[in-house]
């Protein structure tokens, strides 16, 4: 009972770091898949520039949204350097995640079919969720009470406190060094796709 016990935790930490490690090759191939099992099956997205459809209007602008916020945390922070307090930063620990939460709902949404929200939007979480905790222990380790008072005023994911917002320096010098550009160039893809494959489909 004891060696059980004792390697429980490991074998949970394990576990808890393969996803981690593996959050973008997991999202990319749950996504691709559940993308492909609509295709078979005759799915097709919602119009998102087309007269009176407003449901896929929605979802683009969920994409924007989640850009934009991704966009703003990249330009502010500065990894391995410093701690990030202001900016996004000032109204959640997290402002990378929150905007890639958005813009998968975003998707999800253009593509209409609702058992893809529990499909992707739950597991992503989960893993995203793992991977903040992890995160987070890392900022102790590294910032110790800087960190600890920051976490304690600000919430993990969703913007409660406006109250506290700092503005903070944005430079495209620094959104470049953060490779920001990658998701606005994916986003742009996975919409343009979205829009094919309701035309030609």
């Amino acid at each position: 009972m004891t060696v059980v016990a004792a390697t429980m935790p490991t074998r949970t930490q394990s576990l808890r770091n393969l996803l981690v490690d593996f959050r973008v090759v997991i999202s990319f191939v749950m996504f691709t898949s559940l993308i492909v099992f609509d295709l078979v099956m005759g799915w097709k997205p919602r119009a998102i520039f087309a007269a009176g459809e407003y449901q896929g209007l929605i979802g683009c602008l969920l994409v924007c949204a989640g850009l934009a916020v991704r966009s703003w945390a990249a330009g502010v922070l500065r990894k391995g350097k410093d701690l990030a307090t202001d900016g996004p930063y000032s109204l959640c620990r997290h402002p990378l995640y929150l905007g890639s939460f958005l813009m998968m709902v975003g998707f999800c949404h253009i593509i209409g079919d609702p058992s893809n929200y529990l499909i992707i939007v739950l597991p992503i979480v989960a893993i995203y969720w793992a991977t903040m905790r992890n995160e987070e222990r890392r900022m102790v380790d590294r910032y110790g009470s800087r960190w600890t008072d920051y976490a304690a005023k600000t919430s993990r994911l969703i913007p409660f406190r406006w109250s506290r917002f700092a503005p903070g320096h944005w430079t495209v010098g620094q959104w470049l060094r953060n490779h920001e550009y990658r998701a606005v160039i994916s986003s742009l893809v996975g919409l343009t796709g979205l829009e094919l494959w309701r035309r030609l489909l």
